[in-house]
């Protein structure tokens, strides 16, 4: 795949802080936005990859929305990326052949192609797997989860390719886990960057006012020790799961200027790792989104979490311990959640 995107400066506030931001400067909330990027002439036939079928006629193109999650000096990270893809391909059918024509030669003649074309999304962030979230037309209820073999250069050339295919292959059966209530938490840290929720004003009006497009971002929300991660029994078919370890980065976009305020629409991403007595250690990741009160949805996952859906509750409300009154900066905060967790098993016992 290959394409250009374009950076959006969203902190370019040059008349309070002139140095503060414009490229090389990328900061949390800043933005990279690909219109299209397409499938490099010659796209290869693909030969026996899934069903031993072949593919024939492959046209593939994706838009994307990159958001930074946290200022990138001094240690970068990958930014949270939302794709939409256009695919289209043939596959050959024999539906209509009949095999009892004498000479494989006029058995192939009446051999038909059958030719797919729809849309899919995909959310993540690199280097790991992206979780497939959905489809439409010809790929509808898609999932799945896409490779990246090679480093993805942002603003240049990115290479990828899409592991979904599902013509012929047995995912097995899903299998849910309902987890006991856990405590969320995120702590500021101003060394290493990671943690706590950075507000970004997006239209420059300053904290405290909040309105439409402003964001709030948190690069890292970990599982808290002890209580806050409890063995869990009898989650699925009585297996204790222990070792649980979970962390998630979010992405929230205030929708309408909060004045009465209301949720922000968010994007989750989680990565998950836990033990099933007996069985061997899972370890993957999976998204969601919504908006609270009400609860979230999983749309997709990847890895030992392949597939994934279900919904998570917030039993209480988010919990703001501490907040910088200048920049509207979240440093401490909490929240509890109750996750039900499906997944296609994979050839797994568990």
């Amino acid at each position: 795949m290959e394409g250009g995107a374009e950076l959006i400066d969203t902190n370019d506030d040059d008349i309070l802080y002139p140095l503060s931001s414009g490229y090389p400067i990328i900061k949390s909330g800043d933005m990279t936005i690909g219109e299209l990027y397409t499938g490099v002439e010659g796209v290869p036939t693909q030969l026996g990859t899934s069903g031993a079928l072949v593919f024939k006629e492959i046209e593939i193109a994706y838009k994307s929305v990159c958001i930074v999650t946290k200022d990138q000096d001094p240690i970068p990270s990958s930014p949270t990326c939302f794709y939409e893809f256009e695919l289209g391909y043939c596959v050959p059918t024999t539906l209509n052949s009949n095999p009892n024509l004498p000479g494989r030669t006029l058995r192939q003649k009446i051999e038909k192609y059958k030719c797919r074309n729809g849309r899919f999304t995909a959310h993540g962030s690199g280097p790991d797997n992206l979780q497939i979230t959905g489809g439409s037309d010809d790929f509808f209820g898609a999932f799945g989860q896409i490779k990246t073999p090679n480093p993805f250069t942002f603003l240049f050339v990115g290479t990828s390719f899409a592991d979904a295919a599902s013509f012929g292959k047995d995912f097995g059966e899903p299998k849910c886990v309902l987890f006991d209530t856990i405590k969320m938490e995120s702590k500021f840290d101003t060394i290493t960057m990671e943690g706590g929720v950075e507000f970004v004003d997006t239209d420059g009006s300053g904290f405290p006012l909040i309105t439409t497009g402003d964001m709030s971002i948190g690069e890292k929300y970990t599982g808290v020790e002890g209580f806050g991660v409890p063995t869990q029994y009898g989650g699925f078919n009585n297996v204790v799961l222990d070792g649980i370890q979970i962390t998630y980065k979010s992405i929230c976009v205030i929708t309408r200027d909060q004045d009465p305020p209301s949720s922000p629409t968010c994007f989750y991403e989680f990565e998950l790792g836990f033990c099933p007595r007996g069985d061997k250690c899972r370890k993957g990741r999976f998204t969601a989104h919504g908006s609270g009160p009400r609860n979230l949805q999983i749309t997709g996952g990847s890895d030992d979490f392949f597939g994934a859906y279900g919904q998570i509750g917030t039993p209480t409300a988010f919990a703001i311990e501490d907040i910088d009154p200048v920049t509207g900066d979240i440093l401490r905060s909490s929240i509890d959640m109750d996750i039900e967790l499906c997944f296609y098993d994979r050839n797994r016992r568990f």
